[in-house]
């Protein structure tokens, strides 16, 4: 009797066992299939927005362009008429500073002569002495030119500041709008010597030709 229980209740034992093991599997399962439909929910979520982030609608910004200030300045037609007005205003202090310098030396040659008559009634040390003030007199002279000289400089300074203020304002513009068009945030000039792959300098050159020869046509037929 008692073996028969034994095996009885090993029996129910087993089979206690197996309905446990089954709901075990049963929940791992169920477990498993919730977090395969999540993670189906972020992936297709996840290539919706790189979609959206590369569509058309909603391009892509490049961080960073560089384009070559030095070829822009060699070629585009802004900075050409630029660097004719600033050699125009060199031009003016040059032949200013001519007639400054002119002026002095003969206003020197003129005291030296002076100085000759009047020491040839002195003494030498009275000599030495009017030397002295003749000296004083002729630096009084190269001063008083020098400052012509700052203030013609003074004058022209901010005609040149200007020329080259409005050059770089109507490149600024260009190489603004060319840079929106290409999608690209910030620019950098190439010489910085950093590598940037994007270059936009071509399309900035190509852009300000346009513009150049819209100008132009409007000049010539008011269109």
């Amino acid at each position: 009797m008692k073996l028969n229980d034994s095996i009885s209740k090993m029996s129910k034992w087993r089979l206690s066992m197996s309905k446990k093991k089954f709901i075990t599997v049963l929940a791992s399962l169920l477990m498993i299939t919730v977090l395969s439909v999540s993670t189906s929910i972020v992936r297709a979520y996840t290539f919706d927005d790189v979609k959206d982030i590369f569509s058309k609608k909603n391009k892509t910004k490049i961080n960073f362009g560089s384009v070559d200030v030095a070829r822009l300045r060699k070629e585009l037609t802004v900075y050409k008429q630029a660097e004719k007005q600033l050699k125009a205003i060199d031009e003016e202090y040059s032949e200013y500073s001519k007639l400054v310098l002119v002026e002095q030396n003969k206003a020197t040659a003129q005291l030296m002569r002076e100085y000759e008559i009047e020491k040839a009634a002195l003494d030498r040390e009275e000599a030495l002495n009017l030397l002295e003030v003749y000296n004083q007199r002729a630096n009084a002279l190269a001063i008083e030119a020098q400052n012509k000289l700052d203030a013609k400089q003074k004058e022209l300074n901010p005609k040149r500041a200007e020329i080259e203020a409005d050059a770089r304002s109507k490149v600024k513009r260009i190489v603004r709008e060319v840079a929106q068009k290409e999608g690209v945030r910030h620019i950098i000039d190439k010489k910085s010597g950093l590598y940037i792959r994007h270059d936009i300098t071509d399309k900035v050159i190509e852009a300000a030709t346009k513009q150049e020869k819209k100008q132009n046509r409007k000049r010539l037929f008011g269109k």
